[in-house]
């Protein structure tokens, strides 16, 4: 989970793109610029986490008893993403941050 300062921080957004399905993949240079239609950038969105996924760190501790409440989380929200190749792909994620001018990349995953 992220922390609670970031919930609502402008310096962090999300990419998705579209790379080839096989496994085989390495580095950006196979990433389908024209394979995607849609808002395929989203800045941190703060919304409910109705399903208690995240962590709730009480008194500097981590803690699995946030059962019975709504915690509020972070999320990037890809509303409107479509693939418009036929055939099998992955998505590339890819988190950024934005400081003092510099573009940082924090992490990517691949679905």
């Amino acid at each position: 989970m992220i922390p609670r300062q970031f919930l609502q921080s402008p310096y962090l957004f999300m990419t998705c793109n579209l790379i080839p399905g096989d496994e085989g993949y390495s580095g950006t240079h196979a990433i389908d610029q024209k394979g995607m239609c849609g808002t395929m950038v989203s800045s941190l969105h703060k919304l409910k986490d109705i399903d208690n996924k995240g962590t709730l760190i009480v008194e500097g501790r981590v803690s699995s008893a946030a059962a019975d409440r709504v915690l509020d989380g972070g999320f990037f929200v890809f509303g409107d993403v479509s693939v418009k190749r036929l055939g099998e792909h992955r998505l590339l994620f890819s988190l950024y941050e934005i400081k003092k001018s510099v573009l940082r990349t924090l992490f990517t995953f691949t679905s």
